[in-house]
Formats: C-alpha cells, sequence, structure tokens
C-alpha cells in the first residue's frame, strides 16, 4: 500500500518519502456515508478526547474517519467507537403536558438540543404532543418545538381525555414519555394509567410523589411491573441534584439520618429582604409583581408545597412518611385564606404585626428568621419559621436560593450541603431535560 502512494505521488510530480514510525496504533470506522452520520461522528470524536492522538484524518468520499495515535491499548477505544453503532436506533414519543412558565421554557431548550441529544444517545426525539387543560397540539410525525405553541395558539383543538388517551395508546413509537409541568391533580391521578399503557413519566409536578403511601406504592409498583420509568428529579430543588444525591447515598450503602433544609425561592427570598423597614406583606406583594409566587401568593405562603417536597425527599431516603405527619406552620391568616388575593392584602395587618415581633425577638439573640424544613431519622417532620444563628448554612444564601443539607452515617458531623437557585423556569426545564438524558441512558 505504501509503495503504490509513493508511486502515485511519483507519477504526480509530486515530493514524497517513506518513514518508518513505530508504536503507532491506527483506529477508523469505516462505512458508507459514515462522516456524514452525526451519531458515528460524535462517538468517534467523543472516544478520542484525552487519547495521544498524532493527527485525524475524513475521507473525501465520507467512508471512513481516521485517527493515529501513540501506541496504547486500543480495545476499548475501538469498543466504545462501534458499540452504539450496532445499538437499535429507539424512537422515543414526547408529550408535553403544561405549557405556561417551565413548558415554554423547556420547548426552547428541546429545540436547541434536540439535535445532539439524538447524536449523544443513538435515539430519535419526537415532540408528539402539546398539551394543556382544555386543548391539544398533536402530530404523530413530530411537532417543530421552536415553534410549537405558535402553532398550538392556532392549530390546537378541544380534546377530551378519553380520546387523548387512545391517541396516546395509537403511538407508533417504540417509547412515549409523558413530561408533566403542571400543577395538576388529575393529571396526577392518570400516572396509573399511564404506567399499564406502557408510558414512561418525567415529573415537575408534586402531587403523585407527595400522595398517600399506598397510592405512592401503588405508583412505584406500576412502573416497576410494566418495566416502565417514572422520573422526578424536577420535583425537589428544581436543577439542584437532590433526589439523585439522596438516591446514590442510597444505593451506595449509607444510611440517611435527616434532612433540613429552606425549600422555597420564594420563601427564601421573603426572609432574606425582611428586615422591618417593610411591612411583611408588601414584600410579599412585590414578590408577587415580580413573578416570584404562584398566581396565589397564598399558596407559598401556606407551607404545603415545601411540605410537599420535604415528604419527597424523605422518601427518596427511604423513609416511609404520610404527607399528614408533616408539622406545617402557615404563615395565612385564618381570616384570610378564603376570598381572593386582592382580600389577603388588604387584611394582612395581622401577619405583619407577628412577623414584625418575631424578627425583633430573633434579633435581641442575634438570630435571623428562615423558613425552615426538617426531617429525622424518627419520623419527625416540620416545616416553619425558625430563628437561626447568621453564620449557620441556612442563614448565609442569595434571594431565591434553595438550601439542603443532608445528615448521613457518612456525613454525621458535617452534613453534605446542596445549594443554588431552586426555583425558576431555566433550572426547572433544564431539571426535565437532564431527566430525559437519564431515561436514555436507562433504555
Amino acid at each position: 500500500m505504501a509503495d503504490s502512494a509513493l508511486k502515485l505521488l511519483d507519477e504526480a510530480g509530486l515530493p514524497g518519502e517513506l518513514r518508518l514510525r513505530q508504536k503507532l496504533a491506527l483506529v477508523a470506522m469505516v462505512g458508507a456515508g459514515v462522516t456524514r452520520n452525526p451519531l458515528h461522528c460524535h462517538r468517534f470524536w467523543q472516544q478520542l478526547k484525552g487519547q495521544p492522538v498524532e493527527f485525524t484524518w475524513q475521507s473525501e468520499e465520507g467512508i471512513s474517519l481516521v485517527a493515529v495515535l501513540r501506541a496504547g491499548p486500543t480495545e476499548s477505544l475501538i469498543q466504545g467507537c462501534i458499540s452504539p453503532c450496532f445499538r437499535a436506533e429507539k424512537r422515543i414519543g414526547l408529550m408535553l403536558f403544561g405549557k405556561g412558565n417551565i413548558g415554554s421554557r423547556w420547548l426552547e431548550l428541546f429545540a436547541r438540543e434536540q439535535t445532539t441529544l439524538s447524536a449523544r444517545t443513538g435515539f430519535e426525539f419526537i415532540l408528539a404532543g402539546v398539551v394543556d387543560s382544555k386543548r391539544s397540539l398533536l402530530n404523530y410525525d413530530g411537532l417543530d418545538a421552536s415553534r410549537a405553541l405558535a402553532f398550538f395558539n392556532d392549530e390546537a383543538v378541544e380534546q377530551d381525555e378519553e380520546s387523548l388517551f387512545l391517541w396516546m395508546r395509537a403511538h407508533p413509537y417504540d417509547d412515549l414519555v409523558v413530561l408533566d409541568v403542571t400543577a395538576s391533580e388529575q393529571l396526577a391521578d392518570q400516572y396509573l394509567d399511564f404506567a399499564s399503557h406502557g408510558f414512561h413519566v418525567i415529573s415537575a409536578n408534586k402531587l403523585a410523589g407527595a400522595s398517600s403511601s399506598d397510592k405512592y406504592r401503588q405508583i412505584h409498583d406500576a412502573f416497576e411491573k410494566t418495566g416502565r420509568y417514572w422520573l422526578y428529579n424536577a420535583t425537589v430543588g428544581a436543577g439542584l441534584p437532590v433526589n439523585h444525591t439522596v438516591r446514590d447515598l442510597i444505593d451506595s450503602g449509607d444510611t440517611i439520618l435527616g434532612l433540613s433544609g429552606i425549600f422555597s425561592g420564594t420563601l427564601s427570598w421573603l426572609f432574606l429582604q425582611f428586615d422591618g423597614t417593610v411591612p411583611f406583606t408588601d414584600l410579599v406583594d412585590q414578590a408577587w409583581q415580580q413573578g416570584l409566587t404562584e398566581p396565589d401568593p397564598r399558596v407559598d405562603l401556606s407551607g404545603k408545597d415545601v411540605m410537599r417536597k420535604l415528604v419527597i425527599l424523605a422518601r427518596e431516603a427511604g423513609y416511609d412518611i404520610e404527607p399528614d405527619q408533616v408539622r406545617v406552620e402557615s404563615l395565612v391568616p385564618a381570616h384570610c385564606e378564603e376570598g381572593s388575593v386582592d382580600h389577603f392584602f388588604e387584611n394582612g395587618e395581622e401577619l405583619n404585626e407577628q412577623m414584625l415581633q418575631r424578627l425583633e425577638a430573633a434579633r435581641e439573640m442575634g438570630l435571623v428568621l428562615r423558613y425552615v424544613a426538617r426531617f429525622d431519622a424518627n419520623g419527625k417532620a416540620r416545616v416553619g419559621v425558625e430563628a437561626v444563628r447568621e453564620e449557620h448554612p441556612l442563614a448565609a444564601l442569595l434571594p431565591c436560593d434553595n438550601v439542603f443539607a443532608i445528615e448521613s452515617r457518612w456525613y454525621r458531623d458535617n452534613p453534605l450541603v446542596i445549594r443554588g437557585p431552586g426555583a425558576g423556569r431555566d433550572v426547572t426545564a433544564g431539571a426535565i431535560q437532564s431527566d430525559i438524558n437519564r431515561l436514555a441512558q436507562l433504555l
């Protein structure tokens, strides 16, 4: 071969010489159109990262990718290059339920990442539908994620639950994934049906994960029996790897002894801003105007959302806990629980007085107020206002930050702390995308 190449150079009048270089290895992927196949190219270049590469080359005809390396073991490198090429390429349909803040931001993210995701996993991901509480936009051939919301406004049709379910059951994909980014109890109640019909579920909706123990076990058992997956990292801490970390500790042989933290970005912001110069409900109004709260801020102030996150995390740690076991301190006065949001703001004097008194009492002891969630190995669980030292990990944070302190057998004296933005459209959409990546690995 070398002689033939040298002869061609000589006939063309080009300078050339033969040199023998030892201790080199050649790795190549050869096949029709290999240089134009995103999966093959991505895998080849990924495998070369960190390798002692001398040079690379790809043929003009598109039939080969070649790398010359300094000699060393190449078996694992070759295996890493070729194994995905013989993996069955699955078609994965994605059904997005909820097109609000999180859903719309996920559509933007998916539109950017769809090609890369397919190249990395070898699977084709297809946006099959977008569904809200009244209408749906469905297409087995796939929707353009970057234009799905515009199409939804113009082309979505009213569809009852039964006909939607029939459409989903007749899907042509290898797997169908429900992305639940709603706060809908009705949709959470359908998880058992989703599992029984072979759908995977990726959820930011906390209601199923914080349901009664019996229902929670039924849902988990249903997914396990059908070989489907229910992933819900977005339910706690948005994009922070809280559920993953707790699960990894348990799977590695550790035992969780306690969980604590600030689980609400809204309440984190409120208590960091509250210094007594502005009435507490005025700060709530500011947060509401800035979109930091739920449409009804009493949902945040009630503590129920924090309670649900604590229940989900405690269950992930292996504890059997009922939602009603958690003592919840609501910041909503009883006479403001009903009525409009305006009624709440107009009648907040009692809450303002109570919070100012608690703030002054904490200051006298050199402490600050935070809304804290706690769970211990004895099953005691509470969410509510606490006075903590200023240097405490639960005190030293940025507005809207979440903090999760994990005390375990391995981290008994110095708890493992995870801190960062625990709310927001971008990080929550990212958590959904992260679970899609994880599902691809599981499949």
